[in-house]
């Protein structure tokens, strides 16, 4: 046999071996031990070797997920269309960034002074003020005869609360919605409240709520909670220079100078025309009921009976779902830290001390008065006030609580005829509080 023969007749019987070894399974057990034997042991590390050992993948920290998360968020307002983008006022924005301090939280300014001050911390939430396109169509309530002033009041009320309920009630559905929490484990609306004396809902929520609401055809736009503030803040100079004035008035005659001026003096003496039947609301730094040129006017004191209700209330700085005011912060009229200019003002609106010697200050001595101090310090937390907490002062104008805030509780037959302000908006285009004044005007 030739070496070519022999060769070829071994490779055979090798073919025939491992077939057999293949059925019978023995190749396979061999196969297998093969396997858990480079299991059990290490695999060196060589050059040449492409395979790498299995590792855990390393959890990802939970500040790294919120970043990320924060960036896709973002991400979603920039893919927003431009007409939808501008639906929003860029404060918002400025405010979730960091380089705005919210005006619930104390903000005063609209931008830090100078890039010397340090950022703040980005916000999950800031506060905001949702309008919606559709508005209550007053010219209805005009157009009846009422038995009183009330009754034509209280149709207003209706109509504006109205429209409100109609229109609110997919934005609302949003941010129920979203009070609940979300994957990051936190709410996407901390808390909200439905207005009615403006078509609008107060919010404090985050972006990824934001851009849903900007989605939402009725929305209109979405403001930034701007800061108010104070015309005067007092000093000790400018209390001085009002004691002086007190004793020159004091010497000088029944009426003061500033009456006599506008000839009010004569009004009240010629006319007969004193201010009674009237009631003037003062919105300002709060006034001092138990001034001696005030007690008398004040509407809360019938012959020395002191009732509070429905004629002071202090808004406070959170969001009812409900739609109710919440509990007045005071009980009583005080003056706020601000000073005494609220009762300054109410002074020269109906004041008027006790006594034959004493002169006559205020231009409507007889009619009595409320209030709200709605720019008080204590009014929001942090110590400010904002564009939310005015509406809901001028709310309570429109048809008072009694002291818990309880819409349930309002009573339109004690409005004020007039409400006197004297505060300012830190809004250089803020047209916030002009649909509420059309509204009060209205009523």
């Amino acid at each position: 046999m030739s070496v070519y023969s022999r060769t070829l007749w071994i490779f055979r019987l090798g073919a025939l071996l491992l077939v057999w070894g293949l059925l019978s399974g023995f190749a396979a057990n061999t196969l297998l031990a093969g396997i858990d034997d480079a299991i059990a042991q290490p695999v060196p590390q060589t050059k040449t070797s492409t395979s790498t050992p299995a590792s855990t993948p390393t959890p990802e920290p939970s500040a790294a997920r919120s970043t990320s998360a924060q960036n896709a968020v973002w991400a979603a307002w920039d893919a927003l269309s431009p007409d939808l983008q501008a639906k929003v006022d860029v404060r918002i924005l400025d405010e979730l960034r960091g380089t705005v301090l919210p005006a619930h939280l104390d903000g005063q300014s609209l931008l830090l002074p100078d890039e010397t001050e340090p950022l703040l911390a980005p916000r999950q939430q800031t506060r905001f003020i949702i309008y919606l396109h559709e508005t209550a169509d007053l010219s209805t309530v005009d157009g009846r005869t009422y038995a009183s002033p009330a009754d034509k009041r209280r149709a207003l009320v209706d109509t504006l609360r109205a429209t409100a309920t109609q229109s609110q009630d997919g934005v609302l559905r949003i941010l129920t919605a979203a009070s609940g929490q979300r994957q990051s484990g936190s709410p996407g609306v901390s808390s909200y409240q439905p207005l009615f004396i403006v078509n609008a809902v107060a919010a404090e929520a985050d972006l990824t709520t934001i851009i849903q609401l900007a989605q939402q055809t009725e929305v209109s736009r979405i403001v930034a909670n701007y800061p108010l503030y104070p015309i005067v803040r007092e000093t000790q100079e400018s209390a001085n220079d009002q004691s002086s004035d007190e004793a020159q008035a004091t010497a000088g005659g029944q009426h003061e100078w500033n009456l006599q001026t506008v000839q009010a003096d004569r009004v009240h003496t010629e006319l007969g025309v004193r201010g009674a039947g009237a009631v003037v609301g003062g919105f300002d730094t709060g006034v001092n009921f138990r001034h001696p040129a005030l007690l008398r006017q004040y509407r809360g004191n019938e012959n020395g009976v002191i009732d509070h209700n429905y004629n002071w209330f202090v808004p406070n700085g959170e969001l009812y779902s409900d739609g109710n005011l919440g509990p007045s912060v005071t009980d009583r009229p005080t003056d706020c830290a601000y000073g005494t200019h609220g009762t300054h003002t109410m002074g020269t609106m109906v004041g008027e001390a006790a006594g034959s010697s004493a002169p006559i200050i205020g231009m409507a001595p007889d009619a009595r008065w409320i209030a709200v101090p709605g720019i008080c310090g204590a009014t929001m937390p942090g110590g400010r006030q904002d564009d939310i907490g005015g509406i809901k002062a001028f709310q309570w104008f429109l048809c008072p609580t009694d002291l818990t805030g309880d819409l349930a509780t309002a009573d339109c037959s004690k409005a004020p005829d007039v409400i006197n302000n004297s505060w300012g908006s830190s809004n250089p285009a803020d047209n916030t509080f002009q649909p509420i004044i059309q509204a009060l005007r209205a009523a």
